[in-house]
């Protein structure tokens, strides 16, 4: 049960971490670009 429950908190917790780190690098690309 406590496995079952913890699959999709992983699982968003996953996916917050790829669109972090998406974010991250879109601003870092821009800020290569402006310089």
């Amino acid at each position: 049960m406590i496995r079952v429950n913890l699959l999709p908190h992983r699982q968003i917790r996953r996916e917050a971490r790829q669109r972090e780190f998406g974010l991250m690098a879109g601003f870092s690309a821009i800020a290569a670009a402006a310089i």
